[in-house]
């Protein structure tokens, strides 16, 4: 098994040292919240380099966002995706690095959405071609088995299929 670490500005590490991290726990990569729909992460930035001069693979995600009860709007998946693009470009190596889009649905799941399965997935079908287009790599589709089962009904994916889940 190869472990790693997620975090972003929500999680309340503020001053992590990745080299104690990568010397205390056998974690190889962390994956840092890039943008979360068009709203770039600035934690992202203040760890990518600390993150990469520590010698752990790094990946940065996009929270992919759909529209909510709270907040029935949300922006295209495309443009999503063109976020986490400016806010990477420059600093991740598509050969090295991990380009991932994050599909989940907090709250009550997909139901809060009001989109089908086929609609959510057509969604981030959308954003992974954007992705994979800019950096010439699959991006890895960022999900929970749960949430592949049951918010999007493990409905088949044949566009992203390249892709790891």
């Amino acid at each position: 098994m190869i472990f790693g670490v997620d975090t972003a500005s929500v999680a309340g590490n503020k001053n992590v040292s990745w080299t104690r991290a990568k010397a205390e726990g056998p974690i190889r990569f962390a994956i840092l919240r890039a943008a979360w729909g068009v709203s770039k992460d600035d934690f992202f930035v203040g760890q990518w380099d600390s993150l990469k001069s520590a010698g752990l693979v790094a990946g940065a995600y996009l929270f992919l966002r759909f529209p909510t009860e709270k907040d029935p709007v949300a922006p295209g998946q495309v443009e999503q995706a063109q976020t986490l693009i400016d806010v990477v470009d420059g600093r991740l190596e598509p050969k090295r690095d991990l380009p991932p889009i994050d599909v989940e649905f907090p709250g009550k799941g997909r139901i809060e959405t009001g989109l089908t399965a086929g609609q959510l997935l057509a969604g981030m079908r959308k954003a992974w071609q954007r992705l994979a287009d800019h950096f010439g790599v699959a991006p890895i589709i960022y999900a929970s088995g749960r949430v592949w089962r049951e918010d999007l009904s493990d409905l088949p994916a044949p566009a992203p299929v390249e892709s790891p889940l």
